[in-house]
């Protein structure tokens, strides 16, 4: 299961069959708190048929493949256990990747794919259940309205733009910013959670709050503030919002 987790857009419609799609980005890696440690994760961004209210093309972010840093290049694992690896073929439709494979080479590759919503305990994800090759010689084409997040650094640098200077204080994001002071992920802030480890704390530990005879710290109240945020954009956009992009 592979749940759409931006809260950039609406929460891309169920379809009742395969619709047509396209690759349109693989967002840049950006490290992530896991239950197996800290993780390079990226996203392949696809552009689909399905119109939203102002009649464009939704996209639909499929995330949490993991990549491996070199220096300053970053590389997909690949393997049998592999769901880059898996999906890549998919998108393909072969049954062995080139010994040289570029991911760029994904880049605008047409595919059919089925994406179904799933309510768990309350919460609606919008998931892809099935991805293939469009074999259909019409197969879809990028809009051009959809800008690779690469791209959009690019042209930031070429204006001059900087993701860092300000000229007043920078202001804590809200939720991301949050600290846990509980449990294995001690220390760490929300933002470098993965969506596993955000529903555990939601799960488990804010649960546990409640229980009789449980005195709330001020700790406490900030982080119960926090997760709620994050449990309604889960419940409102199909996931925890994705920041790291090209």
């Amino acid at each position: 299961m592979i749940a759409e987790t931006t809260k950039k857009f609406e929460l891309h419609p169920a379809a009742d069959g395969p619709i047509r799609a396209v690759v349109v980005d693989l967002t840049e890696p950006k490290e992530k708190q896991t239950t197996y440690g800290m993780k390079w994760k990226f996203a392949i961004v696809f552009e689909t048929e399905t119109k939203d209210k102002d009649g464009n093309n939704f996209t639909f972010w499929s995330h949490g493949y993991t990549a491996v840093k070199n220096g300053n290049n970053f590389s997909p694992v690949l393997g049998d256990r592999s769901n880059f690896q898996k999906d890549a073929l998919k998108i393909f439709g072969l049954n062995k990747l080139p010994d040289r494979f570029d991911t760029d080479d994904l880049i605008g590759k047409s595919v059919k794919l089925i994406i179904e919503h799933k309510n768990e305990e309350g919460i609606i994800y919008a998931n892809m259940t099935w991805l293939g090759p469009d074999k259909d010689a019409d197969g879809m084409k990028p809009s051009g309205k959809y800008v690779r997040q690469r791209d959009k650094k690019k042209d930031a640098e070429n204006t001059g733009a900087s993701y860092n200077k300000t000229d007043v204080p920078e202001t804590p994001k809200g939720w991301q910013k949050t600290k846990v002071h509980v449990g294995k992920f001690k220390g760490q802030e929300l933002e470098n959670l993965d969506e596993s480890a955000l529903k555990a704390l939601i799960d488990h530990w804010v649960p546990s709050t409640k229980a009789d005879g449980y005195k709330v710290t001020a700790d406490d109240k900030r982080l119960l503030s926090a997760l709620d945020e994050v449990q309604k954009l889960l419940a409102g956009a199909g996931g925890v919002p994705v920041e790291a992009q090209f």
